[in-house]
């Protein structure tokens, strides 16, 4: 028997769709007929929420999504019910635990709303939102957006800090849209998400020569392609391309002024990961990370004023390996950076970097 699911996330929704008070006449549910289901197909209804949902502190047939079963099996209805509640559960930890729910194929639409209310005693009554609903084409394409907006106050040392205080801060505000694709093979080997971002920030803040100041408005836009490659249950390969643009915005003389600001970030930043496990004890992986051109601010020790520097692209090669030992509870791990020693580059534009770093221990979980 073929099954589907249904991803329902409001409770009033699903009791209108699955017990309907009338039939096509307009009569009362309590003559009609019981319906053969003998050979329907069954669909999963999957509740997911947090402690609400779950039953925290009830015995599970008392649950709703329990009791919803109750009354679905009375109409011999071709639904079964899945509790999926995580008592709890906070909206950026549903973000993170919706794959595993949506383990098989998800039927339709799915949608998760968040809100934060903040209060402050020097900036007021602020709220925040998440709005990130996904829709499910077929079992290896989903298409996914992220609407979300934030806010942050300044902090102690950007108020009153020693070094370029200024206690005339505004917070910041910012909205952000996100949206991409995830796909992947038949032979569910090769996977690939694409997203795309744009971000707007308003009364920015920023450290120039005068120390901490506000500006207009901050714009950040940018994608991210990840693919990854499965060979077999041991060896796997995954690459990661980032490209990011961004300006700031000041209204100087009644005219806007732009410039690019995103100091010390590469606009194109690329990993490369291969993993291999020849045993089920013993795992290995090696990466390239590799960052391109910047820019930083240089200081004049005599004047301190300020002028832009270019930092060259660079390439790193790191290696981790690591040994369980007594049922994966113990672990022997060694983890090296920058194999090849390389020093000929800056993060930070007048300090050294730390060559080649091996670093090791052991992990004990209980």
């Amino acid at each position: 028997m073929r099954y589907k699911n249904i991803l329902i996330f409001l409770f009033c929704l699903s009791v209108d769709i699955l017990l309907p008070g009338c039939d096509s006449t307009g009569n009362k549910g309590k003559d009609l007929a019981k319906p053969d289901t003998s050979n329907a197909e069954i669909k999963n209804i999957v509740f997911f929420g947090n402690s609400l949902t779950a039953g925290y502190g009830l015995d599970s047939s008392e649950a709703y999504p329990a009791l919803i079963q109750l009354k679905i099996d009375s109409f011999h209805l071709p639904y079964k019910v899945v509790n999926a509640g995580v008592p709890g559960i906070t909206t950026a930890d549903g973000n993170s635990l919706v794959d595993a729910v949506l383990d098989h194929p998800v039927g339709i639409f799915n949608l998760e709303l968040g809100g934060r209310f903040n209060h402050h005693n020097q900036y007021g009554n602020n709220f925040t939102y998440s709005f990130n609903p996904s829709y499910l084409i077929h079992e290896r394409l989903k298409l996914f957006v992220n609407i979300t907006s934030g806010f942050r106050a300044p902090s102690i040392s950007e108020l009153f800090g020693p070094f370029g205080a200024n206690p005339n801060l505004k917070p910041e505000k910012s909205t952000t849209q996100e949206a991409g694709l995830q796909t992947m093979s038949r032979n569910k080997k090769l996977e690939v998400t694409i997203t795309g971002f744009n971000r707007n920030i308003t009364d920015v803040i920023i450290y120039e020569a005068n120390g901490y100041e506000n500006r207009d408005k901050q714009h950040d836009y940018g994608g991210e392609l990840e693919a990854g490659y499965s060979f077999n249950e041991r060896l796997s390969f995954k690459i990661n391309y980032t490209y990011v643009d961004g300006k700031i915005t000041q209204k100087i003389s009644g005219k806007d002024t732009s410039y690019y600001n995103l100091i010390r970030r590469p606009k194109n930043n690329t990993h490369l990961f291969v993993n291999y496990q020849p045993c089920k004890n013993f795992f290995v992986s090696t990466s390239l990370q590799v960052t391109g051109k910047r820019t930083d601010t240089y200081y004049d020790p005599t004047t301190f004023l300020p002028s832009e520097v270019a930092l060259r692209s660079y390439a790193l090669w790191n290696l981790y390996a690591q040994y369980s030992f007594i049922k994966k509870k113990l672990n022997l791990f060694v983890d090296a950076k920058n194999l090849t020693n390389k020093k000929n580059y800056y993060e930070i534009y007048g300090y050294s970097v730390q060559g080649l770093n091996i670093t090791g221990g052991i992990r004990f979980k209980i």
